[in-house]
């Protein structure tokens, strides 16, 4: 694991590693936990890899909608499935119940509300996981959506 390489993208990044290439939508990411000396990258689909880089330099790299929860995890906002924020926890679209530190639930509510906001202008389609040349039927959808129809 230390061998690797990991190249970030707009949308996804790569890790190579012994001769073979890995590709991650950041889309198809759950969440990521500390588990030393390594981050495990939990993703949909019951996959997940061993990156070595720090959860700091993760939120550095990766884009706005990931938000670390607590001391040793990042969620990302688009795969909660709920929250309970007087028990301060986050019920993850694998039904994965993560914590949410106390120091956090505030500023967590404001960034889950505005995240929408933060990823409306990209337009990304998450089927393909692109923001160019995006699936027919989902571009149309968007299309509609932008002209106020239903």
């Amino acid at each position: 694991m230390d061998s690797s390489k990991i190249i970030f993208h707009e949308f996804k990044f790569e890790i190579i590693e012994n001769m073979k290439g890995y590709i991650y939508y950041y889309a198809d990411i759950l969440y990521i936990i500390y588990d030393k000396p390594y981050c495990k990258i939990y993703c949909t689909g019951n996959t997940n890899h061993y990156i070595s880089y720090s959860l700091r330099k993760i939120l550095e790299v990766f884009p706005a909608v990931f938000f670390q929860c607590e001391k040793s995890t990042i969620v990302n906002l688009s795969k909660i499935k709920s929250y309970n924020y007087l028990n301060m926890q986050i019920v993850m679209e694998d039904d994965r119940i993560l914590p949410l530190s106390n120091r956090r639930k505030k500023n967590f509510i404001t960034v889950k509300n505005s995240i929408i906001r933060l990823t409306a202008p990209f337009q990304i389609c998450f089927p393909c996981h692109s923001a160019n040349n995006c699936c027919e039927s989902y571009r149309a959808k968007l299309d509609k959506k932008d002209n106020g129809q239903k």
